[in-house]
C-alpha cells in the first residue's frame, strides 16, 4: 500500500475523500483504493480500487458543472489573500480553495483544515516484561488522586488504550496529571501539568442586540475574580468558560439578569457570580 503524497494541489478530506484541486495526466491510475487501519486487532478494511483517466484535451462538458463556491459564513472573514476563521467548529472542517489569475492564466491552491474537538489527550508508554501480562496495571492520577473511569455517558475522563481524554476542558481540569504503570515487583511513573491559560468573560444585554453573546474580558487563568465595565440602565447576563492549550470549554450556566442603575454611583457595587466580581459603570 502506497500512500498519496499530499500537496498544495492534492489533499484528503475529514471524511476520507481524496481531492484535486486541479488533475493532470500523471494522475490517472487504475487502483486508487481507501482502506481503515484498525490497530487493536490488527485489521485492515480496503475497498475496491477505483480508476482516474485524465485526459489531456479541453474544460467539453455533458452539461454545466454545478458551482461550488460559497460565501464565507458569518465566522469567516477574507483580508486580500487571508481567510481567518473565528470560533471554529468541526462544521468549518473542510478543503479550502484559493484561485489567483491574471490575464494569462489562473492557478488553483488548496488546504485541508481540520478542526479538532473544545478534548485534551495525554499519552502514556509503558514498556514492561510481557511475562506480567496478565498482571499489570495502568491507571491515572490528577492531583495525586486516582481518576475514577466509569464510562458513562456523562464520564468526562475517557481511556484508551493507555492514553487518557478529558471531554469538554473546564478550570477544574487544570492540575497535575500522572500516569503511574506497575507490575507485582515494579513500578514507573510520568507527569505533565495541564494548564488553563484564561477565562473569557461574556455578556449579553436586552438594550441593543439581545440574544447576541459578545467577549467582555479576558482573565488570566491564575486569577479567579475580575471587575467589568458596564454601561448605566441595561440588563446584562453573563457565562465564563475557559480556554486552554488544546481549546476553549463548554460556557458556563448564564446568571440572571442583572439591571445596571441609570447613572455610576459613586462606590462601585461589588457582586459575586461564579467567581467573577463585577461592577456598573454609567455612559
Amino acid at each position: 500500500l502506497q500512500h498519496i503524497e499530499q500537496d498544495e494541489r492534492v489533499s484528503t478530506g475529514l471524511n476520507g475523500d481524496l481531492y484535486f484541486s486541479h488533475a493532470v495526466e500523471k494522475d490517472s491510475r487504475r487502483d486508487y483504493c481507501c482502506y481503515a487501519a484498525f490497530p487493536r486487532i490488527r485489521t485492515i478494511v480496503q475497498k475496491t480500487a477505483m480508476s482516474v483517466n485524465v485526459k489531456t484535451r479541453l474544460p467539453d462538458w455533458v452539461s454545466e458543472p454545478e458551482s461550488q463556491l460559497k460565501s464565507p459564513a458569518a465566522n469567516r472573514k477574507t483580508l486580500g489573500d487571508t481567510i481567518i476563521l473565528h470560533n471554529a467548529k468541526a462544521s468549518d472542517s473542510a478543503v479550502y480553495q484559493c484561485e489567483a489569475s491574471n490575464r494569462h492564466g489562473k492557478i488553483l491552491s488548496n488546504a485541508n483544515i481540520m478542526i479538532m474537538s473544545t478534548t485534551a489527550q495525554l499519552l502514556c508508554l509503558a514498556e514492561y516484561d510481557k511475562s506480567f501480562s496478565n498482571d499489570f496495571e495502568l491507571l491515572w492520577e490528577k492531583d495525586n488522586a486516582e481518576i475514577a473511569l466509569n464510562y458513562t455517558e456523562n464520564s468526562r475522563y475517557i481511556m484508551e488504550d493507555s492514553n487518557l481524554h478529558i471531554i469538554n476542558i473546564s478550570h477544574g481540569d487544570q492540575g497535575v496529571y500522572r500516569c503511574v504503570a506497575k507490575t507485582p515487583v515494579d513500578r514507573d511513573t510520568a507527569s505533565a501539568f495541564l494548564m488553563v491559560l484564561e477565562f473569557i468573560i461574556e455578556y449579553e444585554e436586552n438594550k441593543w442586540e439581545p440574544g447576541n453573546w459578545k467577549e467582555l474580558l479576558r482573565v488570566p487563568g491564575n486569577h479567579n475574580s475580575a471587575v467589568l465595565k458596564l454601561h448605566g440602565h441595561v440588563e446584562y447576563r453573563f457565562r465564563v468558560y475557559a480556554l486552554s492549550m488544546v481549546g476553549k470549554g463548554p460556557p458556563s450556566k448564564p446568571t440572571e439578569r442583572y439591571k445596571t442603575p441609570p447613572s455610576g454611583p459613586r462606590r462601585p457595587t461589588q457582586c459575586l457570580f461564579h467567581g467573577v466580581i463585577w461592577c456598573p459603570q454609567a455612559t
